[in-house]
């Protein structure tokens, strides 16, 4: 484990509806060291971090290792997941918020095949159409 985690650690920077979120990952596969590609990826948030309606084009599984991680898929109430909890987050028209619980941060582990992207949409809008 310690082998996995003497890795290449980086800080990105969220710009999100105004407001600057720091985020921090690690990659943990032997590959280049760029922000949210399709790879194995560790993610801390901030705790109180909000994100607000928004869909992914790819699939993630999500293992979070601490704080409370909160996900409200549109019109349903909202699943808060904690440490040891798994998630199969679908990609496409998913439509979500995601926020960290205002205790402490919130650390998860995410895969995905494809290239992490966030796209916000407007409550009551209909996804757009292929």
């Amino acid at each position: 484990m310690k082998r996995l985690l003497n890795c290449a650690c980086a800080a990105l920077t969220l710009l999100m509806a105004g407001t600057v979120v720091a985020q921090q990952k690690a990659t943990i596969s032997g590959v280049p060291d760029i922000p949210f590609t399709s790879v194995a990826n560790f993610l801390k948030l901030p705790a109180g971090f909000v994100v607000p309606l928004h869909t992914h084009t790819n699939a993630m599984k999500v293992v979070f290792i601490s704080g409370t991680y909160i996900q409200a898929p549109e019109g349903k109430s909202e699943v808060r997941l904690g440490p040891g909890s798994y998630m199969m987050q679908p990609g496409g028209n998913y439509r979500h918020t995601t926020s960290c619980d205002k205790a402490s941060e919130c650390v998860f582990f995410v895969e995905s095949n494809g290239r992490f992207d966030l796209k916000l949409v407007e409550p009551g809008k209909a996804p757009a159409k292929k």
